[in-house]
């Protein structure tokens, strides 16, 4: 999540303030604006800096006692805006508390994806391609973007399956001596064209149809992370019908599966050829499915895909 993303927090009393500040801060925006509702001074701009605000207020009962205060409160928030519950949050001891929590999380999790699309100028990439891969990926993936002429209107999510922490090490490397810029992808970043986004081992994630990324609180399910099939079925879904996925070196058959639902959405699948890989059982597994249109070294898929993107 962007340090960028700054959140405000209106409740009825400190005790409410610091619980949804742990809430928020666990979930990666950043509080910088916490204010009790009692104390809050009509006609008294907020906080120019925060980009969404959040309350949890007993609206009708406070639209009773003070509705003018209210009605000033909800006025004066310059951008977007949640409403919570109402009423105070449990605490962390209350059996009822891990609910409500999951419940404004669900509520929260977007924000960040929407405070970056207000300020987006550009448009969302026309193409988007995953290159998928595990044991010798990182090598044949960085050969394909080294092999890659420049300017290409494409968006590459690049899943790799990782021990946690080193994924902004295989971005760097990634990135190095190459046309396109490679990030660790973040809850809330917008994907762009020319760019690689990197796929975290440590928390599930997925690209919206909205082109912002949604990295959850929970962990990757099966064997291996990220899970490859999680990723390119999230691509798939949106941008399948104009972009693909490029299987390369890995072992097992995670990708297998959801290279079925990239071909279904209109997608490519491309597979490399598996005397080049330093373990074949990826590729050998997405050709088996019967979906690959094409198969070569990394240095002919990353032709191919030149070819494919100029006509």
């Amino acid at each position: 999540m962007s340090s960028s993303n700054k959140v405000g927090i209106v409740a009825e009393n400190a005790t409410d303030l610091h619980t949804l500040r742990a809430v928020v801060t666990e979930a990666g925006l950043e509080v910088v604006s916490a204010i009790e509702f009692y104390f809050y001074r009509q006609g008294v701009p907020l906080n120019k800096d925060v980009e969404a605000w959040i309350l949890n207020l007993d609206i009708e009962k406070l639209e009773q006692s003070c509705p003018e205060k209210v009605d000033d409160l909800i006025d004066a928030v310059p951008g977007m805006l949640i409403l919570c519950e109402g009423g105070s949050p449990p605490t962390p001891v209350e059996p009822e508390y891990n609910s409500w929590k999951r419940r404004l999380l669900s509520k929260i999790q977007d924000i960040a994806g929407t405070i970056n699309l207000e300020s987006h100028g550009a448009g969302l990439p026309n193409r988007v391609w995953v290159l998928a891969g595990s044991i010798g990926g990182p090598e044949s993936i960085k050969l394909f973007l080294d092999n890659l002429p420049e300017g290409l209107d494409v968006a590459f999510v690049y899943a790799n399956h990782l021990q946690a922490d080193f994924q902004g090490t295989l971005a760097q490397s990634v990135a190095k001596n190459a046309h396109y810029p490679a990030h660790v992808a973040a809850h809330g970043q917008v994907i762009k064209s020319g760019e690689v986004f990197v796929i975290s081992p440590e928390h599930t994630v997925s690209l919206q149809p909205n082109g912002t990324f949604l990295v959850g609180l929970d962990k990757w399910y099966g064997q291996y992370q990220p899970n490859l099939d999680h990723v390119i079925a999230s691509v798939a879904k949106t941008f399948g019908h104009t972009g693909g996925v490029i299987i390369f070196s890995g072992m097992c058959d995670d990708g297998a599966a959801s290279c079925r639902m990239m071909k279904q959405n209109g997608g490519k699948v491309w597979a490399q050829q598996p005397d080049t890989c330093v373990s074949s059982a990826m590729p050998d597994a997405a050709i088996a499915t019967g979906c690959v249109d094409k198969i070569g070294t990394p240095q002919q898929l990353a032709a191919a895909l030149a070819a494919e993107v100029a006509s």
